[in-house]
């Protein structure tokens, strides 16, 4: 089964007991849609970043990530290096097919 189906069949269950179910069982179904939706590949987002190069200012896209938007400090320490498949941070899928 393919995220995004389990992503609607979840959201149509919970619609369907809404009304009957005592909250917690909402906040799963909010956590298992969450989670999956962490599973379906993101484009990364990019910050512009300012290094010093020999005195120089030099300024670098950095990618991060698309769900938390946490990048690292410098490009030794990135929470979504290039090509990594998941953030380090949160776990999100990366999908870097058009980058």
């Amino acid at each position: 089964m393919e995220p995004e189906e389990a992503i609607r069949i979840l959201e149509v269950a919970k619609a369907e007991c809404e009304w009957n179910v005592p909250l917690e069982y909402q906040a799963a179904f909010d956590a298992a849609i969450e989670a999956m939706e962490k599973h379906m590949p993101k484009k990364p987002g990019y910050t512009k970043l300012m290094y010093k190069c020999n005195g120089e200012d030099i300024e670098i896209n950095h990618p991060e990530c698309p769900y938390c938007r946490t990048h690292g400090l410098s490009l030794w320490d990135a929470a979504i290096p290039v090509g990594d498949k998941y953030c380090k941070r949160c776990g999100q899928a990366i999908g870097w097919e058009d980058e």
